[in-house]
């Protein structure tokens, strides 16, 4: 997104716009009692998800060759 372009800079304000509530709605819901956050994620699928986000030179680097 370029920022010097006025689509940037409406979708940048619109980011503001939403960010400014964020935290309000989560301290809300967390004094309601309402705020779970996500559920935590298997061991072997976090890493997985690590491993699939790290650049394929990496990867390669790490996976043994067949």
């Amino acid at each position: 997104m370029d920022a010097q372009t006025s689509t940037g800079k409406l979708m940048l304000t619109v980011f503001r716009c939403a960010a400014q509530f964020e935290p309000e709605g989560v301290a809300k819901t967390k004094i309601a009692g309402k705020y779970k956050g996500r559920k935590p994620l298997a061991d072997n699928l976090r890493q997985e998800v690590m491993f699939v986000s790290l650049p394929k030179v990496w990867q390669k680097l790490i996976l043994p060759a067949n």
